[in-house]
């Protein structure tokens, strides 16, 4: 067992005589039943507790929203590059998981140029969502 120095007897006697020594220093609150501070304080907490819930929700839909509109087409409603890069990954990891088969077919829309140029690029639009809605008709996902 270690001597105490002197300094340290010291302070340990002090702490002692206050009564200090063994006790957790804790806070202490006085509530008083008739506090009329509490209803409003704690209606007060329901409230903005409530209202950071209500942001919360808006905010995650948001985000929802921003990262299907990052995956997705505004135009065609369909996945952009990054969008099927993402299904192109999962689709790949599904085949070599479970054994399965798959295709892939690559279109591409030609003369679409000279209808743009043309017609101009709402009529160049037009044709892209009709192509969509012809695929849409014809390719089913599984």
């Amino acid at each position: 067992m270690k001597k105490k120095t002197k300094t340290a007897a010291q302070k340990a006697a002090k702490r002692r005589k206050s009564g200090i020594a063994g006790r957790k220093a804790t806070p202490r609150r006085v509530v008083s039943a008739s506090s009329p501070r509490l209803p409003i304080a704690a209606n007060g907490a329901k409230l903005t507790i409530r209202r950071l819930r209500a942001q919360l929700a808006q905010a995650l839909a948001r985000i929802d929203e921003l990262q299907a509109s990052a995956d997705s087409d505004y135009l065609l409603d369909i996945p952009n590059r990054r969008g099927f890069e993402r299904e192109f990954t999962r689709a790949i990891s599904y085949i070599k998981r479970y054994q399965a088969s798959g295709a892939l077919i690559v279109l591409d829309v030609d003369r679409l140029k000279p209808i743009n140029d043309a017609f101009g690029h709402a009529a160049g639009d037009q044709v892209l969502k009709a192509v969509v809605a012809v695929l849409r008709t014809q390719v089913t996902r599984v």
